[in-house]
């Protein structure tokens, strides 16, 4: 079934990504590119996104972490952009 109610949006920086897969390969199976927007059943809106930190932290990678720690700001800026 199709959830109406629910839209994910993909998006990514290609050169930011390709760095992010050469630190760490296994990356590939969590692209964190993508912001959910859903409508609650009182009408509300949501955007939800991945905890980059948490996210980070499942590879060991120090080097992975400070750089999502760089891309924490660019969804912040990109989610009050969306929102205004």
């Amino acid at each position: 079934s199709v959830n109406t109610r629910q839209v994910g949006v993909r998006f990514c920086n290609f050169n930011v990504l390709y760095g992010m897969l050469k630190i760490e390969p296994r990356l590939g199976i969590v692209l964190p590119c993508r912001i959910t927007i859903m409508e609650r059943a009182d009408g509300q809106v949501v955007l939800v996104v991945p905890n980059l930190r948490v996210v980070s932290r499942w590879f060991n990678n120090d080097e992975l972490v400070e750089l999502w720690d760089r891309m924490e700001e660019t969804f912040v800026s990109i989610i009050d952009e969306v929102t205004l």
